[in-house]
């Protein structure tokens, strides 16, 4: 537990883990509302970069490479996309025009290791192995987070590179040198080219780095702002043809588009209008309540222990440490600047106008970053004084099973570990009493309920819903090959046409409560016959619809 490979051993354990519930077909989530958007984009970009060689960066060949769809605003920043289209074409089947959901989760798989490895070393360098194990352990136990590491999609990526940004420029600070800096800019600069959340991490770092070096703090600023920059532009061709143009519609993407309705004390709430107290009580009722009472103690003893230093710490130097204790305690103004992020995080999202939804999605990175401070809160429980007389391999034992059970929310929730909450709300039976959503991606729909569809509907189309997101159905369809053996359809539900009734005798419904309102047509009067449950609640349900008496003779139907 205690030992220096601690961190390796717990990410290696978490990619096995990961890689081993990856598929749905084989203990994985179903398919997410945005994976097959994201897939097909980094399909379209690698089979490109492979089709056209030198010529998929020729100014002709721009624009219709890194646009998606063709007629529309190229807002995505392309790195993610590419890692997720690299492990397609590695991993898939290698089918001419439909991506392979599976083989593109290999790269959140391996970015969630990454992250791992990345916060228990960094805690284990600074704090001892105990700490780094745990906070390496802290991060894989967070079933939302655990989550993310399945999805073809971006959520896990830029919070991978944004931590790898945020300790880059930690390190980079550490030994202040112009070009350290201007790499580990170039790093946030990769944060930024996988989504736009990937900006978020500046303003912190700023106001870090002014901090830490005072009247010198000029040139570590600019140096780490044009490393990113600069990293931007170079990997990111369509900035090449209008450079200020092009990245003023990047930073302003998210405007203009349709609302995303969220599900929050009972109420659905437009996602520019959600409660500004959405993103901290989200962190707090999706953490489990170990992990979070050990990163509040973190936290505690960060601000109680810091103290100045860097080029201007003239008073640290008058006032040297009392104790050998006290002298040879870590440097804790990285985590200063961790601690920072998580606030300016919650803080941007609690805005009133700034879109937030899907519970924690769009704010992953808090979940790593507060993973250090569990690890700084178990080591510092392990040394307190009141364990003085229990041998220390006892103590790291104890921490390690709290640690440990911690994770029951990764095992109780397998696969639908985005529903998760706490017990501090009293897991999900109680949040869904409380009024908070139950599923936001539709990744409980799995393949029981799938096959289930195909033998009862006898060749006859089932309507999918809600059907929120581009190619959602049509790729949850070809995940389950029995819906293609038996001829079975899925249609997606349009509450525009509630005449796709008249068309089919049953309904897959993931319950989505901020759009359950549209798809109340379906379940009124309907048969349940099957449903996926989940700590007794329901999430996925497939229902018999009511019979419909055919139009009268001379009725308007006619």
């Amino acid at each position: 537990m205690t030992g220096r490979w601690g961190p390796p051993i717990v990410a290696a354990l978490a990619l096995a883990a990961t890689l081993a519930t990856l598929t749905p077909g084989q203990g994985g989530p179903g398919i997410g509302c945005d994976e097959p958007y994201h897939a097909a984009l980094g399909k379209r970009l690698v089979d490109g970069l492979l089709s056209q060689g030198l010529a998929f960066l020729s100014p002709e060949n721009i624009p219709r490479n890194f646009s998606w769809p063709e007629d529309g605003p190229p807002v995505q920043a392309p790195l993610g996309h590419l890692l997720l289209g690299v492990c397609e074409r590695v991993f898939g089947p290698g089918l001419a025009w439909v991506p392979s959901i599976p083989a593109a989760r290999f790269a959140p798989a391996v970015a969630l290791a990454a992250l791992t490895l990345l916060i228990g070393c960094f805690v284990q360098r600074r704090h001892g192995p105990l700490a780094g194990t745990v906070a390496a352990a802290s991060v894989v136990l967070v079933p939302r987070l655990f989550a993310h590491g399945h999805f073809a999609a971006l959520d896990l990526l830029v919070a991978c590179f944004s931590v790898a940004a945020l300790l880059a420029v930690v390190a980079a600070a550490s030994k202040p040198r112009w070009w350290r800096l201007g790499l580990a800019g170039g790093v946030w600069g990769l944060a930024m080219l996988v989504k736009l959340q990937g900006v978020l991490v500046a303003p912190p770092v700023v106001v870090w780095l002014l901090w830490r070096f005072r009247r010198r703090a000029v040139v570590p600023i600019a140096a780490w702002l044009t490393g990113g920059l600069l990293m931007l532009m170079a990997g990111w061709p369509w900035l090449w043809l209008d450079p200020l143009g092009h990245l003023s519609r990047y930073l302003f993407s998210g405007t203009g588009r349709t609302p995303v309705h969220v599900f929050y004390f009972g109420r659905v709430w437009d996602d520019v209008a959600t409660p500004w107290h959405y993103p901290l009580l989200m962190v707090l009722v999706t953490l489990p309540v170990g992990l979070l009472v050990f990163g509040m103690v973190g936290m505690v003893q960060t601000t109680r222990r810091r103290r100045p230093e860097g080029p201007d710490a003239a008073s640290d130097r008058k006032n040297p440490p009392e104790t050998p204790a006290e002298a040879d305690r870590p440097d804790e103004s990285g985590e200063t600047l961790l601690l920072g992020v998580i606030g300016w995080t919650l803080l941007v999202f609690a805005i009133p106008g700034v879109p937030v939804y899907d519970g924690m999605r769009l704010m992953l990175v808090v979940y790593p970053l507060w993973a250090v401070f569990v690890g700084i809160g178990a080591g510092w429980a392990a040394d307190h004084r009141r364990w003085g007389a229990i041998q220390p391999s006892i103590r790291a034992a104890a921490i390690g099973l709290i640690i440990l059970l911690q994770g029951a929310g990764v095992w109780l929730y397998r696969p639908c570990w985005t529903s998760h909450y706490s017990y501090a709300v009293g897991g999900l039976s109680g949040a869904s009493r409380l009024g908070f959503e139950v599923n936001y991606w539709g990744d409980c729909v799995l393949p029981a309920i799938l096959r289930r569809a195909a033998r009862v509907a006898d060749g006859e189309p089932v309507i999918f819903a809600p059907s929120l997101a581009t190619f959602q159905v049509s790729a949850v369809e070809m995940s389950e090959p029995l819906l293609g053996r038996t001829g079975t359809r899925l249609i997606g539900w349009d509450a525009a046409r509630p005449e796709l009734v008249d068309h089919a005798r049953y309904a897959i419904i993931y319950r989505r409560r901020a759009d359950m309102t549209r798809v109340r047509p379906l379940t009124e009067g309907s048969a349940v016959v099957d449903e996926l449950r989940v700590r007794g609640v329901w999430l996925t349900r497939l229902v018999r619809l009511p019979e419909r008496p055919p139009p009268r003779r001379g009725s308007p139907a006619d």
